[in-house]
């Protein structure tokens, strides 16, 4: 297995003259020889549906929506809350109302564990079909949703099996740019979908809810995401005109002479029975061996740390800012600072992990983004005294880009990190059991009930310090809680000086990823 390709500032690298990976089993090989024109060619299969489409762009187009339609929807759920406690659950504890949201998140990322092996072994249909329509499904019947007990079994649990369902084949089906120089450019195209839905979905929330009643409005937010879904079949549909040439993947590497190299050829074979048969085709095997490797223990760790500081000292931002005395609008304008700061960010993370490698960027970015803003933008907003407070203003509105770029730098290679760890056919089951660390983050024993009280200055009514509440606690069960508990009982530097210890920690486990896949060794100029 190759770390990555070269470039002409990074040279090669083989993995296995450092370091022998973990093995996992190959699947036979489904390539035949055509021997008249000298060139390995894949064999007729009955059904093509399996695999994302040949088209680069469609592919791309397919991921990106699936991936609005789920994780752009579920970071407009803050409005929602908003609402709920506002008109539909107004009696009851917005800690307890938060919970909706943090179930829905803890069942999807612990769901991703076993639907990729599920993906690895059967393709992405069976997983794409079901889901589509349990998502779609959960949202129509949160039209009909009037307590608690209803929102938290619909959008809470069932509703998280249908975004587990559509996230693992929106995130999976990218494996199929793996050689091609530029998956880490096709990544974060389609992973802007997450910020770009959060942003679409608050507008129309926004609209239908001023001026529908709750089931109607969510009756029209379901049929925009069923939409989003239909755009999300592109990838698989069979068109047979853009299937013809077939891809480099398929065929094998093309040599000097012209013929192609079956050694570098494909050897997935998910596609020889239509989807609905696809039981009979293969079980699902069961090989974790992955637990064991340290480069993904190690990577594992790094991104959990760092996704705890994002739905943390990121996520409470608009409770910060009131706190600190800057004024409600501040507190919208940061998250949609962060959101723009984070599309930016996905967008030249990709390029940049093509050309220097995944870990390489994700060093670059935590170290020289995300670290040095907490301490040389965030810090100083604690210490300035209110008399400063333009310039304070301006220091938080630097720290909120500098942290959705880097966020979203780091979010963007973080799939490319594990991909560069494992054999492309079992890629979604790498990825899968990589967030099982993010999900410890999302849990905290008896769910905190003592939910320390944060101090909203006085001018403030009911509904707005609930609006600004949501926008940041619907993300998680531990981190938020306990970067509440920290904000609410030391001073606000301490409160950054913790998180920007923690960014630390996550740059050294990836440091730490590193130097396993480079035998441990360390190695400068090398692309990895």
């Amino acid at each position: 297995m190759e770390i990555s390709k070269p470039s002409k500032s990074f040279p090669n690298i083989s993995a296995e003259a450092i370091h022998s990976p973990v093995k996992s089993p190959e699947p036979p090989s489904s390539i035949t020889n055509d021997p008249e024109k000298g060139i390995v060619v894949a064999p007729t299969l009955s059904c093509r549906a399996h695999s994302p489409s040949l088209n680069p762009i469609l592919t791309i187009i397919s991921s990106f929506a699936l991936t609005l339609s789920t994780w752009g929807f579920y970071n407009s759920t803050g409005i929602l809350l908003s609402h709920l406690s506002v008109h539909l659950l107004p009696n009851t504890p917005l800690p307890i109302l938060s919970l909706i949201p943090a179930l829905n998140i803890l069942f999807t990322l612990l769901l991703f564990f076993p639907l990729g092996p599920i993906y690895d072994t059967y393709g992405p249909l069976p997983l794409l079909i079901p889901g589509s329509l349990i998502y779609i499904f959960s949202l129509l019947l949160l039209s009909i949703c009037s307590s608690l007990f209803h929102f938290l079994l619909v959008y809470g649990a069932l509703s998280a099996i249908g975004m587990a369902l559509l996230c693992t084949v929106a995130n999976a089906m990218l494996n199929t740019f793996e050689g091609t120089g530029y998956r880490g450019l096709a990544t974060g195209i389609a992973l802007v979908g997450n910020p770009t839905g959060g942003i679409i979905f608050t507008f129309v929330f926004q609209a239908v809810l001023e001026s529908l009643e709750w089931g109607d409005a969510m009756r029209i937010v379901a049929g925009s995401v069923g939409v989003l879904i239909a755009v999300g079949f592109l990838a698989f549909l069979p068109f047979e005109g853009m299937r013809k040439g077939g891809t480099r993947s398929e065929y094998g590497h093309r040599g000097q002479d012209g013929d192609y190299d079956a050694s570098t050829a494909s050897t997935n074979t998910r596609n020889e029975a239509p989807w609905w048969k696809f039981w009979h085709e293969k079980k699902v095997e069961g090989d974790w061996s992955l637990l064991r490797d340290r480069r993904f223990l190690w990577c594992m760790a790094g991104i959990s740390l760092f996704e705890f500081v994002l739905v943390g000292a990121i996520g409470l931002l608009p409770t910060y800012a009131l706190q600190q005395g800057f004024s409600t609008s501040v507190s919208f304008n940061v998250v949609a600072i962060i959101n723009a700061g984070s599309i930016l960010g996905r967008l030249l993370s990709g390029p940049l992990s093509d050309h220097l490698g995944p870990y390489n960027t994700v060093l670059l970015c935590l170290i020289f983004i995300s670290l040095l803003a907490n301490f040389a933008f965030f810090l100083p907003t604690s210490l300035l005294s209110h008399s400063s407070s333009s310039t304070s203003l301006i220091f938080f509105y630097l720290y909120a880009s500098l942290s959705g770029l880097g966020s979203g730098a780091v979010m963007s290679a973080a799939p490319l990190c594990i991909a560069a760890l494992c054999p492309s056919h079992v890629y979604a089951r790498w990825w899968g059991a990589s967030q099982v660390g993010v999900a410890i983050a999302y849990v905290s024993p008896f769910l905190f009930r003592n939910f320390p009280s944060l101090q909203y200055p006085s001018h403030l009514d009911s509904r707005e310090q609930s609006q600004i509440l949501t926008l940041s606690q619907h993300r998680c069960f531990l981190s938020v809680p306990l970067a509440s508990i920290i904000l609410s009982r030391v001073a606000p530097s301490l409160f950054i000086s913790f998180f920007g210890f923690v960014i630390f920690l996550s740059g050294l486990a990836f440091a730490l990823a590193r130097w396993e896949v480079l035998g441990r060794g360390w190695m400068w100029k090398i692309r990895v």
